[in-house]
């Protein structure tokens, strides 16, 4: 007797790839781009260099969706269990207090690295405007590497080649501050001269203070010779 089949059986042996109704990610829409998706995913550098084959095997896995004006994608604190690529649109990466710190345009990233470190989500993001986005679950993803060793040495080559360059531009960043800080200090040197040179006055202006005090003195020798005149006034 022949077992009968289910409306979600039926609909996956005509249509394997799905939506996803727990949240309204769609694989369907990935796999009717697939050619435009490949030629954006190579230009992330986690994804540089794959062929189509290897691109078309990270996009099987990928989900397609939409977020509008103002939706989060992710907040600070939770687990990065997702790589988000924005596809269209723009998105607002701010501080916990709501500060913004940055904005997102498209085939830029978030969370390509978490899901490898196992980081906490270091900012909020929300869609600054309607946005597309492709999303690439961490289960998935490194179920796929497991399978696939060419993959996965390719891509783990990629990781470690991106957080050395980001790693050669901190170290250039902090090279620049320090440089800049030594220019700096550097005027405080000659700068004090000024100062000694301002005190200089000061003694001048004490002289006119001595010539006072000679003054008073020859003051006091006037009534001296005053005396005299009187002895002599006596003597007559």
């Amino acid at each position: 007797m022949e077992t009968r089949r289910t409306g979600n059986d039926r609909r996956n042996e005509h249509d394997p790839v799905s939506i996803e109704k727990r949240d309204g990610r769609d694989r369907r829409k990935v796999c009717v781009r697939t050619g435009q998706y490949i030629n954006i995913l190579q230009k992330i550098p986690i994804f540089r260099g794959l062929s189509a084959e290897q691109s078309k095997k990270i996009l099987s896995i990928a989900t397609h969706k939409t977020f509008q004006e103002g939706e989060p994608l992710c907040h600070i604190g939770d687990k990065s269990h997702e790589i988000f690529i924005l596809i269209k649109g723009q998105l607002l990466v701010s501080s916990p207090a709501g500060k913004e710190i940055t904005r997102i345009d498209p085939i830029g990233t978030i969370g390509e690295m978490g899901i490898f470190t196992d980081e906490l989500r270091s900012a909020n993001v929300c869609a600054a405007m309607e946005s597309i986005t492709i999303i690439i679950r961490k289960t998935e993803f490194i179920i796929l590497l497991r399978r696939d060793n060419d993959l996965a040495i390719h891509i783990l080559m990629n990781v470690i080649k991106d957080l050395s360059e980001k790693l050669r531009k901190d170290n250039k960043i902090i090279e620049d501050l320090k440089e800049s800080d030594h220019t700096v200090k550097e005027p405080d040197h000659p700068g004090q001269h000024p100062d000694h040179t301002i005190q200089q006055p000061d003694h001048t202006v004490q002289q006119p203070d001595h010539t006072v005090q000679q003054s008073d003195h020859t003051l006091q020798q006037t009534p001296h010779s005053g005396q005299r005149s009187d002895n002599t006034g006596e003597q007559g």
